[in-house]
């Protein structure tokens, strides 16, 4: 009869196990996601403040290098966040002066 009442408690502890294990998870991945978006933040920071403070370093790698060295991509995929960056504002900026020169339109019809 206790063997019976043995087998609820069993499954009641591996399940606060199980949920246990499982806040544990997302408290660790939510931690790691913050540590990565700082360190990128980190790496480009001091990318930039690199950039204009010793771009000898940047020349003299590219030179020895290439366009495959790190800092030849590492520019590149930069320029390319700043041309999709400015791109998508400017894009925005043509489509809110449409709205508004279609809603002018309305009013002379």
């Amino acid at each position: 009869m206790n063997d019976l009442l043995l087998i609820p408690v069993i499954f009641l502890a591996v399940g606060g196990i199980l949920i246990l294990l499982w806040r544990l998870f997302l408290i660790a991945s939510g931690l790691f996601l913050i540590g990565f978006i700082s360190f990128l933040i980190f790496v480009e920071v001091y990318g930039i403040y690199l950039f204009f403070t010793e771009p000898s370093l940047y020349f003299d790698d590219i030179r020895q290098h290439g366009l495959t060295s790190f800092t030849a991509v590492y520019l590149f995929i930069n320029l390319m966040l700043v041309l999709g960056f400015s791109w998508h504002f400017i894009n925005s900026i043509n489509k809110e002066k449409n709205m508004n020169f279609l809603d002018n339109q309305k009013d002379f019809i």
